[in-house]
C-alpha cells in the first residue's frame, strides 16, 4: 500500500522542476530548493526522491540530452568533430 505522503504532495510537479528548472550559467536546482518551493519537509522529499531515483534519472537525462537522435545526426556530428580536430 502506498504511503500517505505519496498523495499529499505534488510529486510529479516537484520532479519536473528538479529536472528542468536549471538554466545554462545558473547553479543546479537542489532538492532542498524544490522542497522549499512546495512546502514539503526536506527529509520527506529526500526520501521520496531517493526511492524514485531522481538524482540518477536527472544525471542520465543530462548526459544524453544533447546527443544526436538519428544516425544522420550522429554522422553529421562525427564529421563536425573530425573537422574541428583537423584545424
Amino acid at each position: 500500500m502506498p504511503k500517505a505522503y505519496d498523495y499529499k504532495y505534488p510529486w510529479d510537479e516537484m520532479k519536473w522542476h528538479f529536472f528542468h528548472e536549471n538554466k545554462p550559467g545558473q547553479k543546479k536546482v537542489s532538492l532542498k530548493d524544490v522542497s522549499k518551493r512546495y512546502n514539503v519537509p526536506y527529509q520527506t522529499a529526500r526520501r521520496y526522491a531517493a526511492k524514485d531515483n531522481w538524482h540518477g534519472d536527472r544525471a542520465w537525462m543530462w548526459a544524453f540530452r544533447d546527443q544526436p537522435k538519428t544516425e544522420e545526426d550522429r554522422a553529421r556530428r562525427a564529421n563536425e568533430i573530425v573537422r574541428e580536430s583537423l584545424r
